[in-house]
C-alpha cells in the first residue's frame, strides 16, 4: 500500500462525484453544500444518478467517488456510513376507509392497493424487499404487477406528450 497522503479540506482543489438519488440530493445538498463552500472552498461536487446494480462498477472505474443510498448489501470493497437515519409515512385521502384508528397492520398495509414510484422500470423498492423478508407482497405497480391489460381492445400506449 502506498503512502498515505494527508487530506487537507481548506488547501483542496478538486472535484468529487457523488452517485445520489434524487431524494438524497433534495435531504442532504442543502445543508452539505454551504459547509462544504465554508470548509473547503477548492472544492466541485458532481451529482450523478446510478441504479444499484452499477454502483460497484462506477466505483470502481472512479467514475463516482462515493454513492449515498440504501445499500443493504454494499459492494465488498466499498466502507459503509450512516449518514443518518429516517422514518417513512404513508399517506391516504382524508376519506379512506382503512385507516381510521390512525394506524394499521403489516397485513393490512401490504394488501391495500397502493402506486409505487421507481427510477428503475425492473426494480423493487426497499419497502417491497423488507415485505418480502416478512413474507408479504404488498398491492402495487411494482414489477411482474402489470398485465399491460387493454384499454378498449387498445394495446397498452404511451401518452401523446411522451412520444
Amino acid at each position: 500500500m502506498g503512502a498515505q497522503i494527508a487530506f487537507v479540506t481548506e488547501d483542496t482543489q478538486r472535484s468529487f462525484t457523488i452517485a445520489n438519488t434524487d431524494y438524497a440530493s433534495l435531504v442532504l445538498l442543502p445543508v452539505l453544500l454551504p459547509k462544504l463552500r465554508s470548509a473547503a472552498p477548492g472544492v466541485d461536487l458532481r451529482i450523478i444518478s446510478y441504479e444499484k446494480p452499477a454502483i460497484a462498477w462506477l466505483l470502481d472505474r472512479g467514475d463516482a467517488d462515493m454513492a449515498v443510498g440504501v445499500f443493504p448489501n454494499p459492494p465488498q470493497a466499498c466502507v459503509k456510513t450512516p449518514l443518518f437515519e429516517q422514518s417513512f409515512v404513508g399517506i391516504a385521502r382524508a376519506d379512506h376507509p382503512l385507516p381510521a384508528s390512525g394506524a394499521i397492520s403489516l397485513a393490512e398495509y401490504a394488501s391495500t392497493p397502493q402506486a409505487m414510484v421507481s427510477l428503475n422500470a425492473g426494480s423493487s423498492g426497499v419497502i417491497d424487499e423488507v415485505l418480502h423478508g416478512l413474507g408479504l407482497r404488498r398491492r402495487s405497480g411494482r414489477p411482474g404487477g402489470s398485465d399491460r391489460s387493454r384499454v378498449k381492445g387498445q394495446p397498452f400506449a404511451q401518452p401523446s406528450i411522451l412520444r
